[in-house]
């Protein structure tokens, strides 16, 4: 089947050879019909020899992440393809993953969102689904090096889901932003991202919120690559914007009562003891 996807990059400050790695993924990929670029530096990207592929959106001011996206999957919604992805600007992957995602949505037609396994550039699992946070995981997350390594990574092994090994998907609303493939016609379901977060923890809200519409699936026999500095947990001006975030997040959602959290772990963790 022949499919038509459009894609959509936010960019700011990217290395540009890292950056062009994940625009010529895309553009190796014959399925992807249309590259958005929303370009929150301001300043010159490069050019592409894209046969038409790509357009270029630059705003008046660094809009954020979601708001980056809004301006693809929420103002320019009639002009997509059936499927969406939303794609980070330090991935790269083979021709291949774009058309396999597809061809997992049409299989699975409750899915709204699919997610692949996540590597390093070494070949490292990135663990890209993950339990629902509660406020307690998140402070593990973020102050993890004050703590006891052995308590650490006994967190991580649960909350990344680590003892997951299986190759069939597994539906869960916490997924990676780096690389969300979607079914459009959920996103009048789900919403668009909130725009209250610019940056850290949309990712989770969203994904969250097609989990509920629809699904939000992890597909770990589809696989790209991910360059990733998790800056928010080495530096301070980036702590205090995911501290900032995961308060918003946490007023949205309960910080002590979240019926819907509680299902989706339990039901995670149910999987991960049969697996």
């Amino acid at each position: 089947m022949d499919y038509k996807i459009t894609v959509s990059i936010v960019y700011y400050d990217t290395d540009f050879n890292v950056f062009s790695e994940t625009v010529n993924s895309l553009l190796n990929s014959s399925c992807v019909s249309r590259i958005y670029i929303v370009n929150n530096s301001g300043g010159e990207i490069p050019q592409y020899d894209d046969g038409g592929r790509i357009e270029i959106i630059t705003p008046d001011r660094n809009i954020g992440f979601g708001a980056g996206h809004n301006l693809i999957i929420r103002d320019r919604y009639d002009i997509l393809g059936d499927y969406h992805l939303i794609c980070n600007p330090d991935v790269y992957f083979d021709g291949d993953v774009t058309r396999n995602l597809a061809v997992f949505m049409d299989s699975n037609p409750d899915a709204g969102l699919a997610v692949p396994k996540v590597l390093s550039v070494n070949g490292e699992n990135q663990y890209a689904a993950k339990l629902l946070p509660t406020p307690a995981d998140l402070a593990v997350r973020m102050f993890h090096q004050y703590l006891p390594d052995s308590f650490v990574e006994r967190f991580n092994r649960l909350y990344e889901l680590q003892d997951y090994s299986g190759d069939k998907s597994l539906r869960t609303g916490n997924l990676s932003g780096c690389f969300m493939f979607l079914r459009k016609s959920v996103l009048k379901k789900s919403g668009f991202f909130d725009e209250r977060f610019f940056i850290l923890m949309e990712d989770i809200d969203f994904s969250r919120r097609i989990n509920t519409a629809a699904g939000s699936y992890y597909v770990p026999s589809v696989f790209i690559y991910h360059h990733r500095g998790r800056g928010s947990y080495k530096y301070f001006k980036q702590r205090m914007i995911h501290i900032n975030s995961a308060i918003k997040y946490f007023n949205k959602w309960g910080w002590v009562f979240d019926s819907e959290r509680k299902s989706v772990n339990r039901s995670l963790i149910s999987v991960l003891g049969s697996s």
